[in-house]
Parts: structure tokens; sequence; C-alpha cells
């Protein structure tokens, strides 16, 4: 928006499983958030950088497309898409934080069991992609990220995902932590997470397996963690 010394950018700066546009003036540096809603918003700018296209979702909202200016005074919605999810059966899903060894936190999710009791045993699947240009866990619809996951969960399983360190949207640094020794601090943040899983009452540490993608994402890998 040359007019009012503006780039129109997006970025995760409220938290890391957002994403939201902002205005941010050329000269004194000042940054302005656009979008309000929490959640994940996919930006489109006009040519003269006045109007955005907002689409916009979140765990607990499908889609939602906005038409809006960078000023804030003018906000039509276009359309908002119906959750198509909602006569199935679903699971629930729990944010979990833990903390890498360095005190970096690191952001998963927790699917459990349809019918979930609490006082029962359960297997657990763990999956994961610690690769560059990949973040599993986000507000974003459906809240479990993944319907695989949650057929999982409707077959009685725990399904474990956290994104670790060499994963992106986290900045240069977090995602430049694997570089020149994959396999070591992603799965030190991976260990973690099984860690977390094995002092769950609910869990069943003697079923617990692990799949996930390869870097490159052309095999995949699956393993029992004892």
């Amino acid at each position: 928006n040359e007019a009012e010394k503006q780039f129109i950018i997006t970025a995760s700066k409220e938290s890391p499983l957002e994403e939201h546009a902002y205005t941010v003036n050329w000269n004194t540096g000042k940054m302005t958030r656009i979008t309000t809603e929490p959640g994940w918003h996919t930006i489109t700018v006009n040519e003269n950088g006045r109007y955005l296209l907002d689409v916009f979702s979140s765990s607990d909202v499908p889609k939602r497309t906005t038409v809006k200016t960078t000023d804030g005074s003018y906000n039509k919605v276009l359309k908002e898409s119906e959750n198509t999810l909602a006569a199935y059966e679903r699971p629930e899903v729990r944010s979990v934080t833990l903390t890498a060894d360095d005190g970096t936190p690191l952001y998963g999710r927790l699917i459990l069991p349809v019918d979930f009791n609490a006082n029962k045993k359960y297997p657990v699947i763990v999956y994961l992609y610690n690769g560059p240009h990949v973040q599993l866990v986000r507000n974003s619809f459906p809240g479990s990220r993944n319907l695989w996951y949650e057929y999982l969960a409707q077959r009685g399983y725990v399904v474990f995902t956290m994104d670790g360190r060499g994963s992106s949207n986290r900045g240069l640094a977090f995602e430049q932590a694997t570089f020149g020794k994959l396999g070591t601090v992603e799965m030190n943040d991976q260990l973690k997470g099984v860690d977390y899983l094995k002092a769950l009452s609910f869990v069943d540490a003697d079923r617990m397996g692990v799949h996930g993608w390869s870097y490159g994402g052309f095999m995949t890998t699956s393993l029992m963690l004892r």
C-alpha cells in the first residue's frame, strides 16, 4: 500500500499455531494486526494494498471467506462453509505443550478414543514428521488436523502428534536446529512426547507405535516403542 507506506504481511506473531495478517509501516516499522479471530488466515491482497481476501479457519470453524480493508473500515463475509463433519462421531482433541531440552516449547495434540474412559488402557499411535517446511499442529479445521487420526480414534486408539524442532513456522533457529544432525535433535523432542504418554494412566505403554514420513515424504516408517 504505497499511499500509506505499508507492507501487508502474514506472520505467526501471537502464536506459532496461528497465522494472521498485519500492516507494517516501512518507515517506522509499526506493525498492526488486521485479522482478529484466533486461527489460521490465508490472505490475498489486491493491487493497491487496501483490500484483502481472508480465507479463515480454526479448530471449530471449517472455513469463512471475507473481504475487508486493511484499515478495518469494511468487512463483508462472502461465504461461511457448513461443518460437514457435524453428523460424525468425533473424538475429543486436547492441546499439549511440552518442553525441549533447551527450554523450547513444543506444541502437540492428543486425540482420544470416542467414548473415552480414563479408567481404561488404550494403545497409542504417535504420528510425526519433524522435517523442514512441515507443520502438523496448528489452529485450523479440523482440530485433529487429520481425519485419519479421527478414524483411528473411532477404533479405540489414542493418537499423539507434536511438532519438534526442525519443523516449520517457528523461525530460523527452530527450523535449522536439525541442520547437519538429522535424527538427533528432533528425535530427542519426540522422545519427550513418548515420556509424556507413558506417564498417562490411560495409555498402554506396551502397545505404543510410531508412524511417520521420512524426509522428502517418499516412504513411511513404522515401529513399536517399548
